[in-house]
């Protein structure tokens, strides 16, 4: 299995890219760039907007830097924006007769004003959007592959 930094690493260098443009376009410090390239902290380190600064720097899809099971592994609903998300998360609340604070505590994240500004998700990094698609039962690599691979 191939770590996700080996296959950045490998997609940068197909795309005849360096470290420094890369972490340029991402707007993140040389050092954060190559630390990305060492190991697989990007679903932990990257926010979702540097990620798709990343995706776009390099014109690839998210499923090449991804774990093909991760790309396999479904939920049951599509979603192919944050505005889908919200308007889940609403019924999800509603049907359980949950807060925000009581999500929040079940998935482990604070989601802030996502509710009112789903431009918040941008913010978040892969690991939040996956814990928070699971319990939506949303496909997260769907969402962040129709979210990520748009212009913004």
């Amino acid at each position: 299995m191939t770590s996700i930094g080996y296959r950045l690493k490998q997609e940068r260098e197909r795309g005849g890219k360096t470290p420094r443009e890369i972490a340029h376009a991402m707007q993140i410090p040389l050092q954060t760039y190559y630390d990305l390239e060492d190991d697989d902290s990007l679903y932990q380190v990257v926010s979702l907007g540097e990620l798709h600064r990343l995706l776009q720097a390099l014109r690839i899809p998210l499923r090449n830097l991804l774990e093909p099971s991760a790309v396999l592994a479904g939920d049951t609903m599509p979603a192919t924006n944050f505005d889908d998300v919200r308007r889940a998360l609403n019924a999800y609340l509603k049907e359980r007769s949950r807060s925000v604070e009581q999500f929040e505590d079940i998935v482990g994240w604070t989601i802030g004003g996502f509710l009112t500004d789903p431009a918040v998700a941008w913010d978040w990094n892969i690991d939040c959007v996956r814990d928070i698609c699971r319990e939506l039962k949303i496909h997260w690599v769907a969402l962040l592959s129709n979210v990520l691979e748009r212009p913004k």
